[in-house]
């Protein structure tokens, strides 16, 4: 149950967003298409890849509300809930299909939705991350935090809430290449793993079209200083943690997920 491709949401959610809904098998091949030949999809297709993305998120947003109602309705207490995505998707926003290793907002900015069953308090413009979301569980569930968790619960997200940045990572097991990003309210700083620099002020250009890298050196090596100094705390941590040992049965679901061979 997620949003992914190839996208074959059902028909009847599908009539939301297109006069007629598209067959599983045409569906398909459209994604197969969009991966090899991007280059020659019309816009038409395009629009039906668009349309078919609306869908899927229609029939999961459906899915969802069911499995909360029924959580609600067949449990003494409150249940609970926690709903987010490794990552967003991407529709040649920046020349890419589907969510390649990209740090730009359409692959790394997901929804985070913590259902506790108390009141709601509210929205607010803070900076959270994916990190925070197991402190979130833990102190829910009032169970003690490891010293290893860097990030905060959300129930303390106010504005005394002192995060200045989030960042994001992407690693290669294989070749051990990693590549970074850091976000602040206003800049958003990637480094390849070849050194390769960019910086985007997302007040001025919020859909990170115009690298101006060279033209602010100053933001550029505050925002470089900061990923060091997170590269070298994530560093630190994994030494503490020293290595993991897989058994067969994970490695099996790791490779039926296409994350190992």
């Amino acid at each position: 149950m997620d949003v992914h491709h190839p996208y074959v949401p059902p028909s009847e959610h599908q009539r939301r967003f297109r006069d007629e809904p598209v067959n599983d098998r045409d569906a398909v091949q459209l994604r197969r298409k969009m991966l090899e030949s991007p280059e020659e999809i019309a816009d038409t297709e395009f629009e039906t890849l668009i349309d078919l993305y609306d869908s899927e998120i229609a029939y999961v947003d459906a899915q969802v509300e069911r499995l909360i109602e029924t959580l609600q309705a067949e449990w003494d207490n409150d249940p609970l809930i926690a709903f987010t995505a490794d990552h967003g998707e991407e529709f040649l926003d920046h020349d890419g299909f589907s969510h390649s290793a990209t740090f730009h907002d359409e692959v790394i900015h997901v929804p985070l939705f913590v259902e506790t069953g108390e009141e709601e308090t509210g929205d607010n413009d803070n900076l959270v991350g994916l990190m925070d979301l197991a402190p979130t569980l833990a102190n829910k569930a009032d169970v003690d935090r490891p010293e290893t968790y860097r990030g905060q619960p959300l129930s303390q997200v106010d504005d005394r809430w002192n995060r200045s940045e989030v960042v994001a990572e992407w690693a290669d097991t294989d070749t051990d290449d990693r590549r970074f990003a850091v976000r602040t309210t206003n800049w958003k700083y990637i480094r390849e793993e070849n050194g390769d620099e960019q910086l985007y002020n997302l007040t001025s250009d919020p859909d990170e079209i115009n690298d101006i890298a060279t033209e602010n050196l100053d933001v550029l090596s505050d925002l470089r200083e900061t990923l060091e100094d997170h590269v070298a705390l994530l560093d630190e941590s994994r030494e503490d943690l020293g290595d993991v040992e897989m058994d067969e049965e994970v490695r099996q679901r790791l490779r039926d997920l296409g994350y190992q061979e």
